[in-house]
């Protein structure tokens, strides 16, 4: 046939993918997989290797900024803050010592030679003449309690027996007696031991006024009220301040009396103290041990803390806060001193060579154990 073409198909290249199983895609992603770990760590490596001179650089910039600014602020400001201040005040200053005192006077006891009811005359704490009649005796007395018989005993010949109850000498008289009143006169305070006289107890003062008396006990004494003493013991640290003739201030349940220090020395680790006064005090004659308080200064100025004080070339002085917040030393004079403050000149100042010198001043800041 004429045009015909042959309908018979053309064979062609099959290009249909071939399917992949499952292993083939497992070793694809790990040639993947390793191809961009690859190219990611080469890229890091360039860039180390770029960025290595300029970082090194400003690493060490860095640390030799550090050290500086340590070395020239952070220590010594570090350093101040762990340093606590004391700021000066202006208040009232009591240097005062609270110790126990174990009274001491010159006293003579009276001893009954004969026993009876008894009859008073005169009361406790009276000021009498020599001669005056203390009390009267009627009847009969019996045997004498042995405590009261041996306390008159150990008086020995430094008693007074009496049949009339008249008075041989002027005093105080007093009825409270604890056997003690010639072992512990005034004059034997600088040699008695520590031991001794804290066995001492104010309750064997006892009161000796009663209805009926016996023979051979002790019945009253006369108290020397022109001077009277008080030794105490203290820490040796205070020795500087007890020098012998020194006025203080002795407290006594809540009274005040002048006195004056007799005799200080320090003695086995303490300091024996022996205080006398001439002032009169209602119980002076009943107290043998009692709570004291021994005021050495009493005034109003202002306050520095011991601990700021410090010395240069010699010269008291403390370390005063300064604008810039370091610390300069400046000169004080201490006009009272006590175990935690000190009363100091405030402003200005003069040395015994008549120079002046600027100082402190309340509420400047100070800084403590410098």
């Amino acid at each position: 046939m004429i045009g015909r073409k042959n309908n018979k198909p053309i064979s062609k290249k099959n290009t249909t993918p071939k399917k992949e199983n499952a292993k083939d895609r497992r070793n694809k992603a790990k040639r993947n997989m390793s191809k961009a770990s690859t190219q990611k760590v080469a890229r890091e490596d360039r860039t180390i290797v770029e960025r290595l001179p300029k970082k090194k650089t400003i690493v060490i910039l860095a640390v030799v900024m550090f050290i500086l600014y340590i070395i020239l602020y952070a220590f010594p400001a570090l350093k101040a803050s762990l340093q606590p201040t004391y700021v000066i005040q202006y208040g009232e200053f009591l240097d005062r010592d609270k110790s126990i005192g174990y009274f001491s006077r010159y006293e003579i006891p009276y001893v009954a030679e004969v026993g009876g009811n008894t009859e008073y005359l005169l009361k406790e704490n009276t000021l009498a003449r020599t001669g005056s009649t203390v009390l009267q005796v009627s009847g009969e007395g019996g045997k004498p309690s042995s405590k009261l018989e041996n306390m008159a005993k150990a008086y020995k010949k430094n008693a007074k027996y009496t049949k009339d109850f008249k008075l041989e000498n002027e005093g105080l008289v007093s009825f409270f007696m604890d056997g003690n009143e010639t072992r512990l006169s005034p004059d034997k305070l600088k040699n008695i031991s520590y031991e001794k006289m804290t066995k001492l107890n104010q309750s064997d003062m006892e009161d000796m006024s009663r209805s009926q008396i016996n023979k051979g006990e002790p019945v009253f004494k006369i108290v020397d009220r022109t001077k009277w003493y008080i030794l105490t013991f203290l820490d040796k640290k205070r020795a500087d301040e007890y020098e012998v003739g020194r006025k203080v201030t002795l407290e006594i349940n809540g009274d005040e009396l002048d006195a004056r220090v007799m005799y200080s020395k320090e003695e086995k680790g303490q300091l024996r103290v022996i205080l006398e006064t001439n002032t009169y005090y209602s119980k002076l004659a009943q107290l043998r041990v009692n709570e004291i308080g021994i005021v050495l200064n009493h005034m109003r100025g202002i306050l520095v803390e011991n601990r700021c004080i410090t010395q240069k070339n010699a010269m008291d002085g403390v370390m005063r806060k300064t604008n810039t917040g370091r610390y300069e030393f400046v000169p004080i004079n201490i006009i009272a001193k006590g175990d935690e403050y000190s009363v100091v000149s405030k402003k200005l100042f003069y040395d015994h060579e008549g120079k002046q010198y600027d100082t402190v001043d309340t509420y400047d800041e100070l800084l403590r154990n410098p």
